[in-house]
């Protein structure tokens, strides 16, 4: 069922559901839930974009690039991306792709916000979805631009993210280790981190857990600081592979009895 938000008694209706939601006993049962969930982010393709797309295929259509064209266009007219509770959604020309957050191995974000002379125009928005295996299940990757939806976009990354942190954490109970993005890597002792310089790579150096001082995520960029310190550690892109999920995973190691969150500032 989908509504209008500018319908009638909308916000009491939704007022309503939350709190009966809330109020709701959680069902003792241990079976998985089925399908992909409630809709948690939507965008759609060009309609407009598609009939143009097909309408240019058509005198075409005796060559190879006019079927494409009107293939590439007739998926346009249906695509769309959806971001669930349990999984995301894509459909294009090719058809239509399902992934569960708990079969995702890597998780990749990043959200840019973007200014034309010093005015917010929109935020540049890009995910990947990879699984073990990429060659028999392809990934999922989406890239479009939304305006004035940061919250809405961080609450959904956080989600996605905290799924996808708890294969991380059983892969450190097994092995004692995790990666964490390109340079970083959580170990039974610390944080392993390697800078780069004009050469290549340093050496690794590693923080160990008793040093730690805080994270810091602003910007579009991550900061590790040890205690003490203002000058930080080490300092990356938070768009690199499994961040996020890297980022829950450490905190629910460093702080286990706090809640975590995609945009800390928390001592040690």
């Amino acid at each position: 069922l989908k509504l209008a938000p500018a319908a009638a008694n909308m916000l009491p209706i939704m007022e309503l559901v939350r709190r009966r939601l809330v109020e709701r006993p959680p069902e003792e049962t241990d079976e998985v839930p089925e399908g992909l969930g409630r809709l948690l982010f939507e965008r759609r393709r060009s309609k407009a974009g598609g009939v143009l797309l097909i309408l240019l295929g058509i005198p075409l259509s005796l060559v190879g690039i006019g079927v494409l064209l009107m293939l590439y266009g007739k998926g346009m007219l249906g695509g769309y991306f959806r971001c669930h509770e349990r999984g995301v959604r894509l459909r294009d020309w090719r058809g239509e792709k399902r992934l569960l957050y708990t079969d995702v191995a890597g998780f990749t974000y990043s959200g840019t916000r973007m200014y034309v002379n010093g005015a917010y125009v929109g935020t540049t928005l890009k995910m990947k979805f990879q699984t073990d295996d990429p060659k028999a299940i392809p990934p999922i990757t989406y890239s479009t631009t939304v305006v004035n939806a940061d919250a809405d976009l961080d609450a959904l990354r956080d989600r996605i993210a905290a799924v996808v942190a708890q294969r991380l954490l059983r892969q450190y109970a097994e092995t004692g280790a995790f990666p964490w993005g390109k340079d970083l890597a959580v170990t039974k002792t610390g944080v392993r981190y390697r800078k780069g310089w004009f050469f290549g790579k340093k050496k690794p150096k590693e923080l160990p857990f008793e040093e730690y001082g805080m994270v810091d995520v602003a910007d579009g960029s991550f900061r590790l600081y040890a205690k003490d310190t203002k000058k930080p550690l080490y300092n990356c892109p938070v768009s690199q592979p499994n961040f996020f999920p890297g980022l829950f995973a450490f905190l629910q190691l460093v702080t286990p009895a706090a809640e975590p969150s995609a945009e800390p500032r928390s001592p040690a």
